[in-house]
């Protein structure tokens, strides 16, 4: 990355305090407490009061979390002000900043005075997730918003979409006559696979899944199975004069397909429908007097054109299937919230977008949001998709004050709701945009390493508009520094190989996907286990606990196999996934015990309960 590309490091005490700012975070580089200060700015310096400063969130627990770490920046401010004397050349830039704003007693005293409002209000802020922010504007704001008066009642969005699944399965699979090729794809995963492999899109309007492609391959399949295409095939087939001396496998190819379209056997198509049919290869195979004649036939295009369709016949057939379930969900799950008088989540957003950016939309109830909340901050704003973001937009367009905070890289990442397309909007309307450079999480060594790593390649993220920006190491970690045998470690970031044993019983390298994930998983555990084992190992002269070691993994499924591994060799570990309480031992153990309290008469029941 160039210096050019770089972005200026905020400056929290010369940030406009106007306008659209966005600020670009890395992990570790202070997010949270640079929102604490700029909320302690636009209370003292803008003197809004806490309800006029709205700030949101990706999820309640991280709300939660930012209202305490607000509430921790106000009792720091106090303390300061409250004291003796505050002294402007401090080290602690908090102290520094309130210094200078509060130069005399007077200054100091109104300005103690109105954080000690704050933090009385403190619990009445506008402090939530975004959708939380949408069910309270229908609630306060119900003429402006087109809300109806009795509250509808928040619903599990994922209940109502299984239902509609469900459905769409009867309907589909167990009424009538199935494709043979759909069957043999989908029924052995049940609704469940059809529900897993929806995600989020039923109920994404911005979402879409292409199910043409199916229909083209199935145009171009019967334009070839007519008896006139199947009959001109194997003349082409039979016609030495086509092809050179002792070059067959093209002509050998055409009687097979000839035949495949004759039986209907797309499977010996598919076959027969090699690389042969690669113009380089036709034309290597043809007679010199006619040479480009085969390249140019009319079937042998329809060929060549059918080779990718046919490859991609399992994509088309479930891409169709996902696409006819989506748009059943997206037109059966409003109805039947309505009908319940339920909302879901999804919908909050989409009432609130329409109401402030659909064709119907007017001013009102984006000015009365205004006059409310004249500042918005949003945190982890990189997880905000094009319709949240425009919520923003219609608010905050052209007056008042929105930041955004966010880590771009992590925009990437769609199981989050990150939405690139959202965040370079965003990113291009900004007035001012800063990033916070310095990390005070990691050691010197790894920050430099990570630096150095990034620093080879053009931006690291698969987008070029999401580019790694260097930060400098604060070196607070260095305190407690990394050592094996009492000596720091000079390099912390390590790839490892693979170690396992990837060969099959007969020596052959493994290719099979599950076999490998299951042996880097064994392979995982097992250094996990070495380095708690390791009394050599030490964090800032303590060894190395489970707390210390932190591994991603990319699905559910994975954590559950790594803990599983993890316990088997006596390491205590916790995983955040999205598996089921109810489906783990303890579970089935509580449930044995909960039916012997129920029937206390059958043995059998009470010896199930003591087996536990």
């Amino acid at each position: 990355m160039t210096a050019a590309d770089a972005l200026p490091p905020l400056d929290w005490r010369a940030m406009p305090l106007h306008g659209r700012v966005l600020i670009e975070a890395s992990a570790g580089t202070g997010k949270t407490w640079n929102i604490g200060v700029i909320y302690l700015r636009l209370l003292l310096e803008r003197e809004l009061r806490v309800e006029q400063i709205l700030v949101t969130t990706f999820t309640d627990a991280a709300a939660q979390e930012l209202r305490e770490r607000l509430r921790r920046r106000l009792v720091e401010a106090e303390r300061l002000l409250a004291s003796a004397s505050i002294d402007a050349a401090s080290d602690d830039p908090l102290e520094s900043w309130l210094a200078a704003l509060c130069p005399d007693e007077d200054r100091t005293r109104h300005a103690l005075r109105r954080i000690q409002l704050a933090r009385t209000d403190l619990d009445r802020a506008p402090v939530s997730t975004i959708h939380a922010l949408c069910q309270r504007i229908q609630r306060d704001y119900p003429l402006e918003s087109g809300a109806a008066f009795a509250n509808d009642k928040l619903f599990d969005e994922q209940q109502l979409m299984r239902e509609c699944v469900e459905d769409f399965w009867r309907r589909r699979y167990l009424v009538g006559s199935v494709d043979p090729r759909e069957a043999e794809l989908l029924l052995k995963d049940g609704p469940e696979g059809l529900l897993r492999d929806l995600g989020g899109l039923a109920n994404n309007a911005d979402a879409r899944i292409e199910a043409g492609g199916l229909a083209e391959l199935e145009r171009r399949l019967a334009t070839l199975r007519t008896p006139d295409s199947i009959t001109e095939l194997q003349r082409l087939a039979g016609d030495r004069t086509l092809y050179a001396p002792r070059k067959s496998a093209l002509s050998n190819r055409l009687d097979k397909i000839a035949r495949a379209l004759q039986d209907d056997d797309e499977e010996q198509l598919a076959t027969a429908l090699d690389d042969a049919f690669d113009p380089d290869q036709v034309l290597a195979q043809e007679a010199p007097a006619s040479a480009g004649t085969l390249n140019a036939h009319p079937l042998i295009e329809a060929l060549q054109a059918l080779r990718p369709l046919l490859q991609l016949r399992t994509t088309f057939t479930r891409g169709a299937v996902l696409a006819e379930a989506a748009q059943a969900c997206r037109e059966e799950m409003p109805r039947r919230a309505r009908q319940r008088h339920v909302m879901t989540f999804s919908m909050l957003i989409d009432a609130v977008y329409q109401r402030l950016c659909g064709e119907q939309a007017d001013d009102v109830l984006a000015d009365r949001l205004y006059e409310a909340f004249p500042v918005a901050l949003i945190d982890e704003f990189q997880d905000t998709d094009q319709r949240q973001f425009a919520i923003f937009e219609r608010i905050y367009r052209g007056r008042g004050t929105l930041v955004m905070i966010g880590d771009p890289k992590q925009a990437i990442y769609s199981f989050r709701g990150g939405d690139i397309a959202a965040y370079l909007r965003a990113s291009e309307q900004a007035g001012q945009r800063f990033s916070l450079g310095t990390n005070h999480r990691s050691s010197r060594a790894l920050v430099e390493a990570l630096n150095a790593w990034y620093g080879h390649t053009e931006g690291g993220f698969g987008q070029p508009q999401i580019r790694y920006q260097q930060v400098a190491p604060a070196g607070k970690a260095d305190e407690k520094p990394y050592a094996v045998n009492d000596e720091t470690v000079a390099q912390p970031l390590v790839i490892h190989p693979f170690r396992g044993d990837a060969v099959d019983r007969k020596g052959n390298p493994l290719k099979a996907l599950g076999e490998l994930e299951a042996l880097a998983l064994d392979d995982c555990a097992n250094r996990i286990a070495e380095l708690l084992n390791d009394p050599r190992q030490r964090i800032g002269g303590q060894r190395v606990t489970p707390g210390d070691i932190a591994v991603l993994l990319s699905t559910n499924n994975q954590i559950v196999a790594l803990r599983s591994r993890l316990v088997a060799r006596g390491v205590p570990c916790v995983g955040g996934g999205r598996g089921n309480v109810f489906a783990g031992e303890v579970a089935r153990e509580l449930e044995l015990i909960l039916y012997a309290v129920l029937h206390p008469d059958d043995d059998q029941a009470v010896r199930g309960a003591l087996a536990t």
